[in-house]
C-alpha cells in the first residue's frame, strides 16, 4: 500500500467529524475502515430472523452493511457473547444509533474541565441539518398510554427534573412513519434511510474529491517512530505521518495494546437498562412501527436520563417474555402490552461498571467485566427509579423490578473514557506522549455522560481535527 500523509481509522461519526475539520484546513485524510462494502442500503432480515430481533443490548447483526460483522482475523476475544462488539463497517455504528441528538440535554462543563477550548456543538448541528435534518419526536395522538405518560412526566418538573420531546437527526418523522413497513430497523437500520449515516457523508466527501477512501482494512497495531507511523492491517503495512484513530473505544483499545503501548485498558461504560411504565390508559391496539425516542427525561444532577419509547412489537414480546405462562395468563399479558410504555434509562459512567480491555494469555485481546457488574447497575439506578415512580403520580405506575432487562456492560454501547483528556491523553488526544498519534473518538472523553454521547464524540474530534498540531 502506499504511503500517505494523514491517516484516519475508521469512518463512523467521530471520523467524519476530524476529517470534515482537517479537510478546511487544506489537508486531505486518507479514511480507512473495515469494512467490506460501503453500500448504504439495510440488510432486510426475514421473518424468522426478525423472531430473535429482541435484545436492545446487542443490537444483534442486522443493519447496513453489516455493523457488526466479524473479520476472518479478528484480533479481539469476548469473556461473554453478551458483551459488546467492536464495529468492523463503513459508517461505524451510525445507522444503528436510533437518531437520537438531543442538544436540549448537552452538557460540556466536565469536559471542558479537561480542554482549554469550549466544546461547540455548532459543528454537530449543522451537519445534522444540513445533511438530513433535525426533528422534535411528536408524541403519537393515538397512542393513549404514551400521551398519559407524557402529561405526568411534567410534574416531574417542579422537582428540578428536565423533560423535554426528543430531538432527532431524521429527514422527516411524518413521512417516514407514513413509509415505514419494516418494525425494529430504527435501531438496526432504517430501511428507509431515513436516519443520519456518517457512512454517506464519508463518501459525499470522496465523490467531491475531499479525502481518498479504502475498505476493507483492518488495522492491528502500530509503530511510530520520529518522522512516520508504520500502520500494520491485515492487507499489509503502510506509513502515516500523522494516524487519527476514530475506531470506537473497544477497537481503539485493542490498537493500543497491541501496539505494545499498554497492557490493559478500563472502558467507562453508561449503565444501560430496559423497563417500562404502566399506564392507566392503552395505547391505540396497533403497535408503531418506529422505535424512536419520544421523550428525554433528565435528573436534576444530571446523572440519570430516561428515553420514553412508543409501544411497538420490538418491545412488547419483551413483556410476554418476562411473565410466566400459567393459566390466564395470555389475556392479562396482553393487557400488560397495550399499557406498557417502554423507557431506557442511562446511568453516569461515575455510576456505572467497568468494562476491562487487556491481553489474554495467547497473546489476543480480551475484552472482559467484573461478575458483579449487573449488581452494581441495579444499585445505581433504583434511587432514581424509585424517585421517578414517586413522582409521576398515580396514573403512572413503574413495572415492577423483576421485568427491569439490565444490559451487560457496554451493550448499550455508550462507552469509553479509556484514554481521557488530562490524564491518559493530552488536550490533543495524543495518548502516552505519542507525538503523532491522535485519538478523537469516545476513548479520550473524561467520563460518558448519560444518554445520546454522539454529538459529544463528534464536537471533540472536530475540536481536535481544528487545533492538532501537524509540525
Amino acid at each position: 500500500m502506499r504511503d500517505v500523509e494523514v491517516l484516519v481509522v475508521g469512518s463512523g461519526a467521530s471520523a467524519l467529524a476530524v476529517s470534515t475539520a482537517l479537510i478546511a484546513r487544506g489537508v486531505r485524510p486518507f479514511v480507512v475502515d473495515a469494512g467490506l462494502t460501503s453500500d448504504s442500503v439495510p440488510q432486510t432480515p426475514s421473518h424468522s430472523e426478525k423472531s430473535g430481533l429482541v435484545s436492545l443490548g446487542t443490537k444483534t447483526f442486522f443493519g447496513s452493511s453489516f455493523p457488526f460483522w466479524q473479520p476472518a482475523s479478528e484480533p479481539i476475544e469476548y469473556q461473554s457473547s453478551q458483551h459488546p462488539r467492536a464495529s468492523y463497517s463503513p459508517g461505524g455504528l451510525t445507522r444503528v444509533w436510533g437518531a437520537t441528538v438531543d442538544f436540549h440535554h448537552f452538557n460540556s462543563a466536565w469536559i471542558n474541565e479537561a480542554v482549554p477550548e469550549e466544546i461547540d456543538l455548532n459543528f454537530v448541528r449543522s451537519t445534522l441539518e444540513t445533511t438530513m435534518g433535525i426533528t422534535e419526536s411528536e408524541i403519537l395522538g393515538s397512542d393513549g398510554a404514551l400521551q398519559n405518560v407524557s402529561r405526568a412526566c411534567l410534574h416531574l418538573r417542579r422537582h428540578g427534573w428536565m423533560v423535554r420531546p426528543s430531538e432527532v437527526a431524521i429527514s422527516s418523522l411524518s413521512s417516514s412513519l407514513n413509509s415505514c413497513k419494516l418494525s425494529q430497523q430504527c435501531i438496526h437500520g432504517c430501511p428507509n434511510n431515513a436516519i443520519w449515516f456518517a457512512g454517506d457523508q464519508i463518501r459525499a466527501l470522496r465523490d467531491d474529491n475531499k479525502l481518498d477512501y479504502y475498505s476493507g482494512l483492518t488495522v492491528k497495531s502500530l509503530s511510530p517512530d520520529h518522522e512516520t507511523v508504520t500502520v500494520f492491517s491485515d492487507r499489509g503495512t503502510l506509513k502515516a505521518k500523522f494516524v487519527f484513530i476514530a475506531a470506537g473505544p473497544i477497537s481503539t483499545a485493542a490498537i493500543m495494546i497491541s501496539s505494545g503501548f499498554v497492557e490493559r485498558l478500563d472502558l467507562k461504560d453508561s449503565a444501560t437498562v430496559f423497563g417500562g411504565v404502566l399506564s392507566t390508559a392503552s395505547t391505540s391496539g396497533q403497535w408503531t412501527r418506529h422505535l424512536l425516542s419520544q421523550l428525554w427525561i433528565t435528573s436534576p444532577d444530571r446523572k440519570f436520563k430516561a428515553q420514553i419509547y412508543p409501544a411497538s412489537d420490538e418491545y412488547g414480546p419483551r413483556i410476554s417474555s418476562a411473565i410466566p405462562q400459567v393459566m390466564g395468563a395470555s389475556r392479562f399479558t396482553s393487557w400488560l402490552q397495550h399499557r406498557t410504555v417502554p423507557i431506557i434509562a442511562y446511568l453516569d459512567s461515575s455510576l456505572s461498571p467497568i468494562l476491562s480491555v487487556s491481553r489474554s494469555s495467547n497473546g489476543r485481546v480480551k475484552v472482559s467485566s467484573a461478575d458483579q457488574a449487573n449488581a452494581d447497575s441495579r444499585q445505581g439506578f433504583q434511587p432514581y427509579l424509585r424517585e421517578l415512580a414517586l413522582r409521576l403520580g398515580m396514573n403512572m405506575i413503574f413495572a415492577p423490578w423483576g421485568l427491569y432487562q439490565f444490559v451487560v456492560p457496554g451493550g448499550g454501547y455508550h462507552s469509553g473514557a479509556s484514554l481521557p483528556h488530562g490524564r491518559s491523553s493530552d488536550i490533543y488526544g495524543r495518548p502516552f506522549g505519542l507525538k503523532r498519534i491522535f485519538v478523537v473518538d469516545s476513548s479520550v472523553l473524561p467520563e460518558v455522560q448519560a444518554g445520546s454521547i454522539t454529538p459529544t464524540v463528534m464536537a471533540n474530534s472536530h475540536r481536535i481535527g481544528r487545533v492538532a498540531p501537524l509540525l
